[in-house]
């Protein structure tokens, strides 16, 4: 059976709170960075692009890189009162929501690969947070169901 390329559109949405001057990141497909950015400011970031997938398996990552101590502020009691924060709100794949999906199986991992969390969806230190899928993504979705 020949292995066809699908053109697939992929949405991701999420809310900056910025105490910083600019942390930068990437998002990913396996190993191609799709988009590079960095934040400067608090608010809404969203990106969408079209990505040529053949039938298998697939990672999208979305780094957060460049954050330091200075990016939160604490009290003198030493809790956090304002934090450079990335909190994902929407994924969507081939035009179907699946961000309660992402929630539920999304990975994050520190910048070493190790990894943090399995259920996350603040990043507010420097990392990766990753979501495996299949292609054909109608049959792997519906595993998921």
């Amino acid at each position: 059976m020949e292995n066809i390329t699908l053109r697939v559109k992929i949405k991701l949405s999420a809310k900056v709170a910025s105490t910083s001057e600019g942390i930068s990141g990437y998002v990913m497909v396996n190993d191609d960075i799709i988009d590079k950015y960095v934040f400067t400011q608090s608010g809404d970031w969203e990106k969408e692009f079209d990505y040529d997938f053949k039938d298998g398996s697939y990672v999208i990552g979305f780094t957060v890189q460049g954050k330091s101590d200075r990016d939160t502020v604490v009290d003198n009691n030493n809790n956090i009162v304002d934090d450079t924060l990335v909190t994902f709100e929407h994924l969507e794949i081939d035009e179907i929501e699946i961000t309660e999906l992402f929630e539920r199986e999304a990975l994050f991992y520190d910048l070493q690969g190790n990894p943090v969390a399995d259920v996350m969806k603040n990043i507010g230190f420097n990392g990766s947070y990753t979501f495996k899928f299949n292609i054909p993504f109608y049959e792997w979705l519906l595993s998921k169901v």
